[in-house]
Formats: C-alpha cells, structure tokens, sequence
C-alpha cells in the first residue's frame, strides 16, 4: 500500500489552460500525482482544500531587497521570507545593490550571499552601466543573469557604482545619467545575448524641468 507524505484534497486546481477539480498526492518532496480519483494508500497530512483553488509555486520577476546595501529598506532572507508566505517560489532579485551585479565576480559573490538567506529558488538580474561595465555584458550573460536592469537618468557614484536619484551637476564624484549614445551601446551589447533589458524609465531632463516648475510655484493649497 502507497504511503503519501501530503495529500491536498477537494481544490480547484489551476493550471494555465484550464481549471478542475482534484486532488494532489506528494511523495518524497515531489508531486506524484495530480487526478480526480483517489488513490489508495495513507497520508502523514492531508490538507483539505475544499472551497480553495490550487496553483503551482508563483513567480516574482521583479523584488528589491537591497541586499547587501541599503538593507534597512529589505533585507533578502524577510523578502523571501515573505514571498514564501504568499505562496511565490521563485524570485528574480534586482541588480542595484552595494556593489551592484555588474560584473561576474560580484554576480558570483551575490549568488553566494543570497543562497545562505534564500527561503524561496531565486535568480539575479544583471545591471547595465552603460561604457562602466559594456564589456562584462557577455560574460554576466555566460554566467547565468536572468536578464539585465538599466536605471534610465540615473546618476552613477564614481566609486561604489551605486545609483543616484536625484542628480544635480554640482555633485561631486558622481558620473552624470548616461547620454543617449551610450545607451544605444548598451542596447545593441545587450540584444546580443537574447536577454531580456528591463528598463527603470526616467527621463533626466523631464524630471529637473518639472521639479524647477513646481519649486517656482511655491508652495500650493489642496
């Protein structure tokens, strides 16, 4: 006789083409087993989903725990920590930490910071730096990114390559936001390895020409 280590029972199971009823039977860690007759044998937790719909482990393409860095915002244990609590099992961590992904030595040393913390599987996302770091592209690329970050009008720390927000040109030892020539650079390096370039879409001169505006007004009434 079967002995199953979970059984979920009576849920509506999802899937991405269809919904059913049934139920799941786990064995060893695994699902063994997914169908609407029972299977015989018993289980050491049998859950009962009645009313409750399944679905298979979900994916965060997209968190920010800042670890290492500014960890007082998140840290990456409490953020997998909670994305395990709501049901995502997998989480793609973004690249803008101190230091950043931006080569593959820091890849290879963020890889081994967030194993120890992980809660949930995970990936890295590769940052883009522009002519700072064109030349790691392929290579972070080899070395497993999930994909690659560019921080569009943000400023760049001339030592750590940490982001700045809010630039303004009197700040010292801060590279200004990357001209549009050094972004079509990055692009073309970037299609090359058929990954996907997610962009943080700020326009630099927008942003200063509207905050001058509002500064002038003063301040307003609601």
């Amino acid at each position: 006789m079967t002995e199953w280590d979970h059984i979920i029972k009576n849920g509506k199971i999802a899937t991405s083409e269809n919904c059913y009823a049934g139920d799941i039977y786990i064995k060893d860690g695994k699902i063994a087993a997914v169908t609407s007759e029972e299977l015989p044998g018993e289980a050491e937790q049998i859950t009962d989903a009645s009313g409750c719909y399944v679905l298979p482990g979900l994916m965060d393409t997209h968190i920010h725990s800042r670890d290492p860095g500014s960890t007082y915002k998140e840290d990456f244990y409490h953020s997998t920590l909670a994305a395990a609590s709501g049901g995502i099992t997998l989480v793609f961590e973004m690249p803008n930490t101190n230091p950043p992904v931006n080569n593959v030595e820091n890849l290879h040393n963020q890889i081994q910071n967030l194993s120890k913390k992980a809660n949930v599987d995970f990936g890295v996302w590769g940052i883009c730096l522009g002519d700072l770091n064109l030349s790691s592209i392929q290579p972070l690329y080899e070395a497993g990114v999930i994909g690659f970050k560019f921080f569009w009008g943000y400023a760049i720390k001339r030592d750590t390559y940490e982001l700045v927000y809010n630039y303004t040109p009197e700040m010292k030892d801060i590279i200004p936001p990357l001209n549009d020539g050094e972004v079509y650079k990055m692009f073309r390096e970037v299609s090359k390895t058929g990954k996907i370039l997610a962009i943080h879409a700020e326009n630099n001169e927008l942003i200063h020409q509207l905050s001058d505006e509002i500064q002038k007004r003063g301040p307003q009434r609601l």
